[in-house]
């Protein structure tokens, strides 16, 4: 016996299974949103890092650079007396100054360079100290002392040892950098992965509502070609039956007759309706 066509219990479009799918599509894009965040921050603080090392290693080359620019004035003004020499010094000092009190203040988190910088403002204050000798010499005895002064080496074997710390700080600053760089292109290759991850989960996504979709559709055309082939079966039944069928509505109207109730009544089904 046929009987009309209905929906399986597995068919049956359900609440709660929409709903967990969406929570957990959603769940997905809340954890992928927190991850890019996090490492928004990461990449963040990576790069203000960088920045810093590069502000840094600038300052340490700025020392060396007013130290001899000092040297080159002092030198200036040892050949020729003129006081003119002396303006460029005390702005070179000054420049030193600022430099190694910046550093000594961006240094707080690096106690090796502290270090190095101590020695070195201790060795330029003797550089400071043995240049204004060497002034004060070529302003009160003449040029003559002053170069015999000179000459005894003191202020190379002070600059020799300022070099060679700036160097060691130099280096301590590039092997920073070079960390700090490495950190950079990790964290870049990290946030290219989640990216790459975020475009397959949503293309996964999309996949797979396509694929729920279809199959939705499909049950459905299945179920309504059933459907019609199912009047199709009971339509002609009805119309083959032998005996007068009437149907009626709940108001006790015609709504549908066979052809052998119009020919029982001997009137056309459009006359019996209603």
């Amino acid at each position: 016996m046929n009987t009309i066509p209905v929906f399986k219990a597995d068919w049956e479009p359900m609440l709660w299974r929409t709903m967990s799918a969406a929570a957990a599509l959603s769940a997905a894009l809340v954890l992928l949103a927190l991850l890019f965040g996090a490492e928004y921050n990461r990449s963040t603080a990576t790069s203000v890092n960088v920045n810093r090392t590069y502000g840094e290693r600038l300052e340490i080359d700025s020392l060396m650079a007013a130290l001899l620019d000092a040297e080159t004035a002092q030198r200036g003004y040892i050949i020729t007396g003129d006081d003119q020499f002396l303006s460029p010094y005390n702005a070179a000092r000054g420049r030193f100054e600022r430099a190694a009190t910046t550093l000594g203040l961006t240094f707080g988190h690096l106690p090796g360079q502290q270090r190095r910088l101590a020695q070195l403002r201790e060795f330029a204050t003797a550089k400071f100290a043995e240049m204004e000798q060497m002034v004060a010499v070529r302003r009160s005895l003449g040029a003559d002392a002053a170069a015999a002064g000179v000459s005894t080496g003191q202020g190379k074997l002070l600059m020799d040892a300022i070099g060679r710390i700036h160097a060691a700080m130099v280096a301590e600053q590039g092997r920073i950098l070079e960390t700090g760089l490495s950190r950079q292109r990790d964290r870049i290759l990290v946030t290219k992965r989640l990216i790459w991850g975020l475009v397959l989960a949503m293309a996964a996504s999309a996949f797979g509502l396509g694929y729920l979709f279809w199959r939705t559709r499909k049950r459905s055309h299945g179920l309504a070609l059933k459907a019609v082939r199912f009047g199709i079966r009971q339509n002609a039944i009805f119309d083959a039956a032998q005996d007068a069928i009437l149907l009626l509505d709940p108001s006790g109207e015609i709504e549908m007759v066979n052809p052998a109730a119009e020919r029982l009544f001997d009137y056309t089904g459009a006359a019996l309706l209603g």
